[in-house]
């Protein structure tokens, strides 16, 4: 139809002359609140009656229940600025060192009521803090190349840096002995006397055999964990003459870390953790080993038990018979989170190392641990469908009986050609994007026997598909999107090939709108009414503003995952124009966002789960055609000049025609005003 503007269209248009008298302006405001979360990446742990403290990277603070050794319970958490390196319980209150480069941070948290944690004050020190501990009212913490950083933390609420001391070496850890700091500085033990905080002094050093990962108070020694997969035993009883008693060589290339016992160390071993006798101080011996599910990490010894960190979450063992360790408790939580899906009020987390967490987050304060399922391999993504759940990874499609979350079991699998990254559930069919693999089409109408029953070879790296219709789309790395023919699912064929600027990531496709996310490029929007022939409608270009990985439209808003950022909100509902409208902050290495309602869920592949409550995010203004915040004059210009050259921008009913309707769905907006 033509593009001229008739004369009921232009009466219609002066009906907004009384507006023009009034414009409007309005604020685009869309924000995120950090409400809930669960998982990240062990650190350090510490013991405190019948709570376990641990020190979870972008996790911030995560308290958990000890009491019943069999069974640990999640109690609560709390963010922190900055990733949680390091505790130091003291009176009920929590010392946790976070860094935030360039800076570090020691915040003072109450704890004393362990379910409710609250952040009572705080400091900023030199950049690296990686250890902590606090003696009757002052904090000593090891800064890397900045040695040693002393603070009195005697107000909690306006803890004061005091003293301070450049060391040779790098700084990771510290243990205090009387008035004696010995810090673990990288090849070296360094003894501080801060019988003065205000000026502490170096009396002594001494030279190990490899860089030092931590340290451990044991009476009159301390014992290192050494990054050579040695413990060292050094003698601290003079600290004005330090002297290297003994050593254990184990085989692995690193010790993460030590504790000490009734006579026994025990090293963090990679995936074991190693019993040394340590009765002969020049002599120290193995005593036997406990193999363990995952990377151990860090380790505290407590009345013949032992509590560690693990790449997976929390274990306890039972080693009051040294020569047979019983495993006991383990608390599994999602730590290199990649994929999220809900159903029924139950999040389903894709992790990396752990396999299939199903967590309870309906009160996000408040999560709760429901079931885990491991032996999946390396699992990057996942999707729900009815009583399943479909996990991909590097042993291809796994199928869940989600039924019972309490009680997650597995029920079918089947291997693919390539390791799978991503899968879109459409129908009986699960599309995989298989990295090197292309894409594979897995018929799941049985879910005990899913059935590959296609495949076709691309020629980048798939990483993320969608479907629509009898077409998938495959983010493709360095070569753009593949458009696939599905129709004949049993022979997927290769149609059309869109380049991206930028290696493509992630892709979405929406009512014939394909939303294309790539590397350092920004955000493509594509029409794709006919799958041959795509035709660019926008882009958002802006490569200053992160690494784009993923992406997920709701209502006419995006959530792209940043890797490095977050999540960025944009504003879609004009293809032809989006923008940004905000930025939620979701610390390090986002993977996956899935959005319901009010709520962005983002998987973290440092940080676990995140929930997000997001206030505003709504479709913003259709009307301000000039995007200026204001609705007047211009806006009316625009879309005369948009209408009579046909421009897509002005088809407000989206019908492929512009006619009297267009206009009046243009006044119908103008009228209504904007949030």
């Amino acid at each position: 139809m033509a593009g001229k503007i008739n004369e009921s269209a232009y009466f219609a248009l002066l009906l907004l002359s009384f507006y023009l008298i009034h414009p409007q302006s309005f604020a685009q405001v869309c924000q995120g609140e950090l409400v809930g979360s669960y998982g990240g990446s062990s650190q350090e742990l510490v013991l405190d009656g019948d709570f376990a403290y641990i020190a979870n990277t972008y996790g911030g603070l995560m308290i958990v229940d000890v009491s019943d050794k069999s069974q640990p319970m999640y109690v609560s958490s709390i963010e922190t600025d900055g990733a949680a390196q390091d505790l130091s319980i003291r009176d009920g209150l929590a010392y946790v060192v976070n860094v935030d480069p360039p800076r570090s941070i020691l915040e003072v948290i109450d704890v004393s009521n362990p379910f409710e944690p609250v952040v009572l004050g705080s400091v900023e020190v030199p950049r690296y803090a990686r250890g902590i501990v606090v003696q009757e009212s002052i904090a000593y913490i090891a800064c890397e190349e900045f040695g040693l950083q002393i603070v009195s933390v005697s107000n909690p609420a306006g803890p004061v840096s005091i003293g301070s001391l450049q060391l040779e070496g790098t700084a990771h850890g510290l243990v205090v002995r009387d008035d004696c700091v010995f810090v673990a500085a990288g090849d070296r033990v360094i003894a501080v006397d801060v019988s003065d905080p205000q000026s502490p002094i170096q009396i002594s050093e001494i030279t190990g055999s490899g860089i030092a990962y931590d340290i451990a108070l044991d009476g009159d020694s301390v014992l290192i964990a050494d990054r050579a997969g040695r413990v060292d035993r050094i003698d601290v009883s003079n600290p004005q003459s330090m002297t290297l008693s003994g050593s254990w060589q184990g085989p692995s290339v690193i010790v993460f870390d030590v504790a000490a016992e009734d006579g026994i160390a025990y090293a963090c071993d990679r995936t074991r953790i190693r019993l040394v006798d340590l009765s002969d101080p020049a002599q120290l011996t193995l005593l036997n080993s406990v193999q363990m599910s995952t990377f151990t990490t860090h380790i505290k010894a407590r009345d013949q038990f032992l509590y560690v960190s693990t790449w997976s979450g929390f274990a306890i063992v039972d080693v009051s018979d040294y020569q047979n360790p019983v495993a006991l408790g383990s608390l599994d939580y999602p730590q290199d989170a990649r994929g999220v899906a809900l159903a029924d009020g139950v999040v389903f987390v894709a992790d990396y190392l752990v396999g299939l967490v199903a967590l309870d987050m309906s009160e996000p304060t408040e999560p709760i641990y429901i079931d885990s399922i491991g032996g999946l391999g390396n699992v990057f993504d996942v999707e729900v469908a009815g009583d399943y759940a479909y996990a991909v990874g590097d042993r291809g499609l796994s199928v869940i009986d989600i039924s019972d979350p309490s009680t997650l079991t597995l029920v079918g699998e089947v291997t693919v050609s390539g390791r799978s990254y991503h899968l879109k559930l459409e129908g009986d069919y699960a599309y995989l994007a298989d990295l090197q693999g292309g894409m594979s089409i897995v018929e799941v109408s049985d879910p005990f026997q899913p059935l590959v029953v296609g495949r076709v070879f691309t020629f980048g790296e798939s990483r993320s598909v969608d479907v629509e219709g009898d077409t998938a789309y495959v983010a493709d790395g360095n070569w753009g999107v593949a458009v696939v023919d599905v129709s004949d699912r049993s022979n997927p064929v290769v149609i059309q090939t869109i380049d991206t600027p930028g290696d493509a990531y992630g892709v979405r496709v929406q009512d014939g709108v394909l939303y294309i996310v790539k590397q350092f490029a920004g955000l493509q929007i594509v029409e794709i009414s006919d799958p041959s022939d795509p035709l660019l409608f926008g882009q958002l270009d802006d490569n200053t503003i992160g690494s784009f990985v993923g992406v997920e439209v709701e209502d006419g808003i995006a959530y792209i995952s940043a890797f490095e950022d977050g999540v960025w909100i944009v504003d879609v509902s004009n293809p032809m124009n989006p923008f940004a409208l905000d930025l939620i902050d979701a610390e390090n290495h986002t993977r996956g966002v899935v959005v319901a309602e009010d709520r962005v869920y983002i998987a973290g592949q440092s940080s676990g789960v995140q929930v997000i409550e997001t206030t505003g995010c709504t479709n913003q203004c259709a009307a301000d055609l000039n995007d200026d915040g204001q609705l007047n004059f211009f806006d009316v210009s625009a879309f005369l000049v948009a209408y009579n050259a046909m421009d897509p921008q002005a088809d407000f009913t989206g019908d492929g025609l512009f006619n009297f309707f267009d206009v009046s769905a243009f006044l119908t907006e103008y009228i209504a005003g904007c949030p």
